[in-house]
């Protein structure tokens, strides 16, 4: 019987259900000028062409129907079948809500084809103009004293009060209100208008006449550290003179604000009609009638008023802490019951939040501040702080640590917690229980244990949430860059007088996720010399223009991720690895070197990459760094295409950028008479084959210029 009762229950909510939804027929005079929305699917619903109408089910939960003029038309007027209008004026779509729909309605909608649109300006031209599009409309452009301007949907234009004037309403054809204010500027979207002809009147006074009333403003000191503003009236002047007439609207432009002319400035104080005006800031609000005197003083005495903190609750006085000017005062100081400041200066209290809840007041009045307050010291007269600080309970950590030195520690995000001992022992308030450890610039983290199991994936950077007493140990290491990296850039493609060494951009850096070690390294062209620690890696390199930039790892090319401007492959950059940066793609260059028999020398590129000894065939990159340094003990000689190469302190040095042949072999010179070269005579060639000297005899060969020659069949320097 309970199941047959259930059963029924269930039909009848799934009955009543039903019958909340809502059987609704839409009509319209051209389906070609608009679609309706079947809130059952969220999908255009098709019209019948024949009867011009759709009948939906507009389901409970449906919050309206929306229909949309497609382009080139409107929807004019939407109405049910009793008249009930849901829509008056042309619009580009329109909703009709679910609340305001019965079971059965008849829907009607009436489009027409969309009208310019069109605004007509009324306006006087001498203190009124239109700027639309970054066009000034003046009175040359007004006809029968308006301006009509044609808009779109995508224009946009403002109604300009021109100098010394203000607009004080417009209204629309209708009467309705635009402004509500005088203003000196009023925007106007043609998005927000409708189709058709809209016409704006616009009234405006001129200031000047309409400012009947005026105020004498007096200034001790220097004028030009002064500024006023009128009310409704967005622009501070300063002044240039000891004493100002300042005319003024009664009506409208008051309250005057007086300021100081630049921020971060202040004035000493305002006076009205010979008393004083309190500060609002570093401002102050006056409401002068006509006839008063303002006068404002600039500087503030040299004068030291007295300073004083009490606390309510007995220890709690690092609830806060004090600076003057930006400068933190030592407890000590501001604590003492003779401490002062100069009047004018700017006195800060920041709370301590994280250990205590704080409020604050200032000469017997309550302060509302946050996590600081700032007050700028301008009464002689002195000040007294009283502050309620009670202490919020607090957990208890004990952090061990390798060595403190290479860790900084910080309650909350950053109150730093010092570290002097391997053991340290501090609270955590359980208001705000986060501490966080990052690396110093000595050291990392290397690994981090707590009494409550935490684990941590990330040791550059650990947040630790205290939720009891609890012991963190965190082992470290030194943090030494004692690897040597290289980096070779060349030209960029992009050379211009700003770039003229072709790259708009250029960096490495080193250590990005690690705040502390982060280094920017910017190259020059050729080559770079760095140094950097495996816990560098990995390297962020970037290079603009960058649309064919050629990276290139230990001659191999290499292509950053997707996102961002890693290279992984760099993860396995090691002492001695080289990158090289080119504007493009470069094809490698081949060395070829014929190393005398019996000879050993070796060859190392980019300073510090050393290849086999006597390696016969070499690919490298253009502008590559190239040295060949003997073993052997011989004397030998070294040409690069033929062309001999001086040593510097006994290594061959080039600079390979085409295919190039490395000749090495056993030197032998001509110091005198009587070596075989110069035992008979003989033909000389130079070593491009050409004959120098046919049967050159000792003394013509030691007359020749200094060099590398072929004589006998064997080359043979010339000193």
């Amino acid at each position: 019987m309970k199941k047959l009762y259930l059963t029924l229950l269930m039909l009848l909510v799934c009955i009543l259900a039903v019958a909340q939804d809502k059987s609704v027929t839409f009509t319209t005079d051209n389906t070609e000028a608009m679609t309706i929305n079947d809130p059952s699917t969220y999908s255009i619903a098709p019209w019948d062409e024949a009867t011009k109408s759709v009948t939906l089910l507009v389901p409970e939960s449906a919050y309206s129907v929306y229909a949309r003029a497609n382009s080139g038309y409107d929807i004019i007027s939407v109405k049910n079948q009793n008249g009930d209008e849901f829509q008056a004026s042309p619009s580009s779509y329109c909703n009709i809500y679910n609340s305001l729909l019965n079971d059965g309605d008849v829907i009607t909608f009436t489009t027409a084809e969309k009208q310019p649109k069109v605004l007509i300006c009324k306006a006087d031209p001498t203190m009124v103009a239109i700027d639309f599009d970054g066009v000034i409309y003046g009175a040359d452009q007004q006809t029968d004293g308006a301006w009509t301007l044609n808009l779109t949907d995508d224009s946009y234009l403002y109604i300009k009060a021109l100098t010394d004037c203000m607009i004080s309403s417009i209204t629309d054809q209708d009467g309705n209100a635009i402004t509500y204010y005088p203003t000196a500027t009023q925007s106007v979207s043609g998005y927000s208008l409708p189709s058709g002809t809209t016409t704006y009147t616009v009234e405006a006074y001129n200031l000047n006449e309409a400012r009947t009333d005026a105020f004498t403003l007096e200034v001790d000191g220097d004028p030009s550290k002064v500024s006023y503003r009128r009310n409704g009236i967005y622009q501070d002047i300063t002044i240039t003179e000891a004493v100002n007439e300042i005319r003024f609207n009664p009506d409208t432009e008051l309250p005057v604000t007086i300021s100081p002319a630049s921020y971060g400035q202040s004035l000493y104080k305002v006076t009205l009609n010979g008393n004083d005006v309190e500060a609002r800031g570093s401002n102050w609000e006056i409401n002068p009638v006509n006839g008063d005197i303002v006068k404002v003083y600039t500087e503030y005495p040299d004068m030291d008023v007295p300073v004083s903190f009490s606390f309510a609750n007995e220890g709690t006085e690092n609830a806060i802490t004090v600076s003057v000017n930006g400068e933190e005062i030592p407890a000590a100081t501001w604590q003492s019951k003779d401490f002062t400041a100069k009047l004018g200066a700017q006195l800060s209290i920041r709370f301590n939040l994280s250990m205590y809840n704080v409020t604050l007041t200032e000469n017997g009045n309550s302060v509302y501040a946050y996590d600081s307050y700032t007050v700028r010291l301008n009464k002689e007269i002195g000040y007294e702080f009283v502050v309620t600080a009670e202490k919020i309970p607090t957990y208890k950590v004990t952090l061990t640590c390798t060595d403190p030195s290479h860790i900084q520690a910080f309650l909350g995000y950053s109150t730093e917690i010092p570290l002097e001992n391997t053991t340290t022992v501090f609270e955590v308030s359980q208001k705000s229980s986060q501490i966080r450890f990052t690396p110093s610039a000595t050291g990392v983290i290397t690994g981090i244990t707590t009494s409550t199991d935490l684990t941590f994936n990330n040791l550059n950077d650990i947040s630790v949430y205290v939720s009891g007493d609890m012991s963190i140990d965190i082992t470290t290491e030194p943090f030494v860059r004692d690897q040597k990296g290289i980096l070779y850039l060349a030209e960029g493609g992009n050379v211009t007088e700003q770039t003229p060494n072709g790259w708009d951009y250029a960096n490495i850096t080193l250590s990005s996720s690690i705040r502390p070690h982060s280094m920017e390294i910017a190259p020059q062209i050729g080559y770079n010399f760095f140094d950097f620690s495996d816990y560098d890696k990995p390297f962020y390199i970037g290079f603009y223009p960058d649309t064919n930039t050629a990276i290139y790892y230990n001659n191999e090319r290499i292509y950053k991720q997707q996102y961002g401007s890693a290279y992984p492959s760099l993860d396995e950059f090691k002492n001695g690895d080289v990158i090289k940066v080119y504007p493009a793609e470069v094809e490698p260059f081949t060395v070829t070197n014929e190393i005398q028999e019996g000879l050993k020398v070796l060859i190392t590129t980019d300073y510090y990459t050393e290849h086999p000894e006597n390696e016969a065939s070499i690919a490298v990159l253009p502008g590559t760094y190239y040295t060949i340094t003997p073993v052997s003990e011989e004397k030998v000689i070294v040409t690069v295409n033929d062309e001999p190469l001086e040593a510097e302190e006994g290594v061959y040095a080039t600079t390979i950028n085409a295919d190039t042949k490395i000749v090495v072999s056993v030197l032998s010179a001509i110091t005198g008479v009587g070596t075989d070269a110069s035992a008979a005579n003989n033909d000389v060639y130079n070593l491009q084959g050409i004959l120098v000297k046919a049967n050159a005899s000792a003394d013509d060969i030691k007359a020749l210029p200094a060099g590398l020659y072929i004589i006998g069949g064997k080359k043979t320097i010339v000193r």
